[in-house]
């Protein structure tokens, strides 16, 4: 669920983003953005990134752009984006361990 409401957090940005904005400026600082992801990219070892990480810094780029159109409520939604986007490591519980920990500790 909180993968699906990110992504509809960024559409909803990109959107704005592109309807709000000059379309050809816009493009070209997203391909500036991915000829620089594009860079860093054939840095790194794995081949995957060549496409992942100059597409995560156009969209970026897109989102941010999104953000700027908007004024607040394009605030109110990138965090909103950065909160539904950022995982949540699992908790993983030891065998044997209780769900509520005695304020006295291990016996």
């Amino acid at each position: 669920m909180r993968r699906l409401t990110a992504v509809v957090l960024a559409c909803i940005l990109v959107a704005a983003g592109l309807l709000r904005s000059h379309f050809l400026p816009l493009c070209l600082l997203a391909l500036m953005g991915a000829l620089g992801g594009l860079l860093i990219a054939t840095q790194m070892s794995d081949s995957r990134e060549l496409l992942r990480v100059p597409a995560m810094v156009a969209l970026t780029v897109l989102v941010l752009v999104g953000v700027g159109q908007l004024g607040a409520v394009g605030i109110l939604l990138g965090v909103a984006l950065l909160l539904a986007a950022i995982p949540i490591p699992a908790v993983k519980s030891r065998p044997g361990a209780t769900k509520h920990p005695s304020r006295h500790g291990p016996r």
